[in-house]
């Protein structure tokens, strides 16, 4: 009878500890924020700087929606503060035009990325500062970033906002929400000495820069010369494309910052070379601190760039993530185990020979989600099995003919032997009756005779008989004599 195949359920283990690995970054202990070096803005720091105005406030931004904000700029209008309102989007900015004009000098039609915020501009207490975002004019939770200006840099920003505010503006409300047509300033044409906050400037301003960029923040803005070493969040759209030796990756928030041999530059943190950038040459002090803040945050940096390495150099649980695919965090293991897929054979001989990482070869092949030294495999292999379709083939009904020809042929044989082996038992029958009849009769007591009779075989042949009953005859009538 033949056997039934069985499934083979087989596992086996796979080393990938040589498997190359290349363009990932690596998670290190620790990060470090370059933002602190710049202040951190929030509404409780803006109420002050508001609050502590005299005589003048000045602020340029895209948006005003913070209902305390604009409560804060209210008061201080009702105060006697003079207040410039060089605003973007008016219609994000309705409530505050609407709580505001007639109070405050406001003016529109000027899109702009970062913000601009003077106080007391004409007097020896003067502040200026620039923020990265407008975020907080919006929103009262959020918080923005910013720089001091110098004395110089406060000049040039207060001429920049004037020849803005006064002479490319669109629309001004002197009366409470009544808009109309900007009026150009009647006293002279503004000079700024500094061209890279009017609309679509900055981009050519940087050109400079850009050829001869040596590190940046945030973004390195496609420029020709790539810097050597560049520092990304780690939610930048930039990394696939950027991912190189010399990148970083850090989980805080960073500025834009470029540092060139022309000059190093703080911009707004979503730049847009088509409007106006509230943006900042940085001066020797204000780099040499920055480039130092810069370094340090670069090389403690979450993340860190490996060109290649192999995977059994790369210590258990460290977390990676792949150059082409950032947002995936991965954690490198010792040991992992995988059940495979079924795994069906082609030829009985496969089934039979081939071993099961052999077998199932197509499948253990190294894959970023696989990121273990070593992984144990389990696997159930299949013997080859008929499709449903298959029909059989007419050799099966002729081998069943020759199975019933020869049962029949079978039972014929052993019909035969029966009867052979009942002719062979009558015939020794009688063979004895006759000699113990013989011996009887030549005074041999029965039950002796009987014994020695017992001990006798007799093999009859059919054909032969006769000369077997006369050879044994002879050698009885021997052992009488």
């Amino acid at each position: 009878m033949m056997a039934k195949l069985t499934t083979r359920n087989e596992r086996f283990q796979i080393d990938f500890t040589q498997q190359p690995l290349s363009n990932f970054f690596y998670q290190q202990s620790g990060d470090s924020e370059l933002s602190n070096s710049l202040l951190r803005i929030d509404n409780a720091w803006l109420a002050k700087f508001i609050n502590h105005a005299r005589l003048t406030v000045l602020i340029a931004c895209e948006s005003i929606k913070d209902l305390t904000v604009i409560k804060l700029l209210q008061n201080q209008a009702d105060k006697g503060v003079r207040i410039y309102l060089l605003i973007g989007d008016e219609t994000q900015s309705k409530t505050a035009i609407d709580m505001l004009s007639g109070r405050c000098l406001i003016r529109t039609g000027i899109k702009q990325q970062g913000t601009l915020m003077l106080r007391d501009h004409v007097t020896l207490q003067a502040h200026g500062f620039l923020l990265t975002t407008n975020d907080v004019f919006v929103d009262d939770q959020a918080q923005s970033q910013a720089i001091k200006l110098d004395p110089m840099h406060r000049e040039h920003c207060k001429l920049r906002f004037c020849l803005l505010f006064w002479e490319k503006s669109t629309y001004e409300y002197l009366e409470h929400n009544k808009q109309q047509k900007a009026v150009v300033n009647p006293d002279s044409n503004i000079v700024a000495n500094h061209s890279h906050h009017l609309y679509g400037t900055l981009q050519a301003c940087l050109t400079d820069s850009f050829s001869s960029l040596k590190a940046a923040s945030g973004s390195d803005f496609n420029s020709l010369n790539t810097p050597t070493r560049l520092l990304l969040s780690t939610n930048s759209k930039l990394i696939g494309s950027k991912a190189n030796d010399g990148v970083a990756l850090t989980e805080s928030n960073i500025p834009n910052i470029l540092f060139s041999d022309d000059g190093d530059w703080l911009l707004p943190d979503t730049p847009d070379f088509s409007v106006t950038n509230w943006c900042l040459k940085l001066s020797a002090s204000q780099s040499k601190q920055m480039i130092a803040a810069f370094e340090l945050a670069h090389d403690n940096a979450a993340w860190q760039f490996k060109l290649n390495a192999i995977l059994g150099d790369i210590p258990s649980q460290q977390a990676v993530r792949f150059g082409d695919q950032p947002r995936s965090i991965l954690t490198v293991q010792q040991f992992s185990s995988e059940h495979l897929n079924d795994v069906y054979t082609d030829t009985i001989d496969d089934f039979f020979a081939k071993s099961a990482d052999e077998l199932a070869l197509h499948a253990t092949r190294w894959q970023r989600d696989r990121l273990a030294h070593y992984v144990d495999f389990s696997v159930k292999i299949h013997p080859p099995y008929c499709p449903q379709e298959a029909k059989k083939d007419a050799l099966y009904q002729d081998w069943q003919h020759a199975e019933d020809d020869w049962q029949r042929s079978l039972s014929t044989l052993e019909s035969l032997q029966n009867t052979i082996n009942q002719q062979q038992k009558s015939i020794a029958d009688s063979l004895k009756g006759f000699i113990k009849g013989f011996l009887l009769g030549q005074g041999q007591s029965v039950k002796q005779f009987e014994k020695e009779l017992d001990g006798i075989d007799f093999f009859v042949d059919l054909e032969g008989v006769a000369d077997i009953v006369q050879a044994d005859t002879n050698e009885i009538l021997s052992k009488i004599k």
